[in-house]
């Protein structure tokens, strides 16, 4: 069964509050360009001396999407499930 999600800000009178409490964290955080498109997940893995490993990058930014999630979460609530 598929769930879709709708998320809204907490409230509607809290939208420009929300966004304005949001906007810099993300410029602070160099995390806009994640919420806006223009930077996408490295590749998970990379090759060194042949082998493959774990991309440092990918980590960094694995870290960064889920501290992003958290904030989305924390700001917005479901405003229904279909």
């Amino acid at each position: 069964m598929n769930q879709t999600v709708t998320w809204s800000p907490v409230s509607r009178d809290s939208t420009i509050e929300s966004s304005s409490q949001l906007l810099p964290i993300l410029y602070g955080s160099d995390m806009m360009s994640m919420v806006d498109g223009t930077t996408s997940a490295p590749s998970e893995t990379v090759m060194v001396d042949s082998k493959t490993v774990p991309n440092p990058a990918y980590l960094e930014w694995k870290k960064k999407d889920q501290i992003l999630l958290s904030w989305l979460h924390t700001t917005m609530r479901p405003l229904s499930l279909t």
